[in-house]
């Protein structure tokens, strides 16, 4: 019997760690099962959610959770040898050991080299390197190295991280792929136009009916910037004073996000749900859907607000042209200012109220959630039937 085995770092609340579920949840089968292990640190719906769904197929392996630490992750190392000989003397060879994320991704790819007899494959969800001090860049740097020289399949959800790995030779050897973080259209594209909607989740969260509101759906942790996306809303406010501002999400920078909001004087018109279980009711009540995170690899936040209608404005790191196919999304460089993106906000919501015949836009398949399945199983096909 073959199986896949996914190795992620935590089931945090986000679009990698959704679509790894999504992945074993839905390919599984008798005669080629497919199994997650994760940290055991993360969102507690989340990892109860993978248990019910999954049941003895979901391996929690404590020593795997963030943050970074050498005598740590050296234990962590080892459990996930251990887990997989495991799985591999119960299920047989061959296995697909498929990791995401960064820690759990050279960890992971490491000790299945070590094990032997498999087939290595890596997701590259976004690299952080170019946020990371001189000193951690190099070690993420070199670390992803010794991963990639024993990776046989590097798969992106974006060129820009194909570009990058290209020009850092982080795994020159792999055969890659590009498969798209794919979601489900279908429930986002059907609050299009729903001003029931809209009227009631504004309603629950008094929010007025007549502001303009801007929607953010990201973690609080520093990846998506929450401390930078309140200093666009407070120069937002200065062009349309009457705004209001809506962050869902939580995390470590919760608290800090929370004094700064307080420290601009923005506490009456931000509105901090945390996370909530439907991220339609946000998107339901916006104008504008916002993302301006410090880098991405294919957020899927961003397909969800295209697939609503809700023009978006986003931080483009270098993915954004992958998108370039959604009509009403626009995309800032990466350093511009606070101001910059308050003045795109302004021009997009202008745009989107004297355009009479507003066209939504319709995701290619690719970045489906269909689509991307039908990629994994096939590569899956490939490794295990060639």
């Amino acid at each position: 019997m073959s199986a896949i085995v996914h190795i992620i770092t935590a089931l945090e609340r986000g679009g990698a760690q959704r679509n790894t579920l999504e992945t074993v949840a839905q390919l599984h089968r008798p005669e080629r099962p497919q199994w997650l292990v994760t940290g055991s640190c993360g969102d507690a719906a989340l990892i109860e959610e993978a248990r019910e769904r999954l049941g003895n197929r979901l391996i929690i392996v404590p020593a795997l959770d963030r943050p970074i630490k050498p005598w740590q992750d050296g234990r962590a190392f080892l459990e996930l040898y251990r887990c997989l000989r495991q799985l591999r003397r119960s299920l047989g060879a061959p296995l697909v050991v498929h990791t995401h994320s960064s820690k759990a991704g050279i960890l992971g790819r490491l000790a299945a080299r070590v094990m032997g007899n498999c087939h290595i494959v890596h997701t590259v969800h976004g690299f952080g390197f170019g946020v990371a001090v001189s000193s951690s860049q190099w070690l993420l740097e070199t670390a992803e190295r010794m991963a990639g020289a024993v990776t046989d399949v590097l798969i992106f959800v974006s060129e820009a991280d194909r570009k990058l790995a290209h020009q850092l030779k982080l795994a020159p050897k792999a055969a890659e792929q590009t498969i798209r973080s794919g979601i489900d259209p279908t429930p986002f594209a059907a609050i299009r136009g729903n001003l029931a909607m809209r009227s009631e989740t504004r309603r629950q969260w008094n929010i007025p009916e007549d502001v303009p509101l801007v929607v953010t759906v990201a973690n609080c942790k520093p990846q998506k910037d929450p401390l930078f996306h309140v200093e666009i809303f407070r120069e937002y406010l200065k062009l349309e004073p009457e705004a209001w501002f809506l962050f869902v999400g939580d995390g470590v920078l919760k608290s800090a996000l929370v004094s700064r909001i307080a420290e601009f004087g923005l506490t009456q018109r931000i509105v901090l749900p945390g996370f909530i279980p439907d991220s339609r009711l946000a998107l339901a009540a916006g104008d504008v859907f916002l993302l301006a995170s410090r880098w991405e690899g294919l957020p899927r936040s961003v397909l969800e607000a295209v697939a609503s209608g809700l023009p978006v404005v986003v931080r483009d790191s270098g993915w954004a042209n992958d998108v370039a196919w959604a009509r009403h999304l626009w995309s800032l460089d990466i350093n511009s200012s606070p101001a910059a993106f308050a003045e795109t906000i302004k021009k997009t919501l202008a745009k989107r109220r004297i355009t009479s015949n507003y066209t939504y836009t319709d995701l290619p398949e690719e970045f489906t959630l269909s689509g991307m399945l039908t990629r994994l199983e096939s590569l899956y096909d490939m490794l295990l039937l060639s």
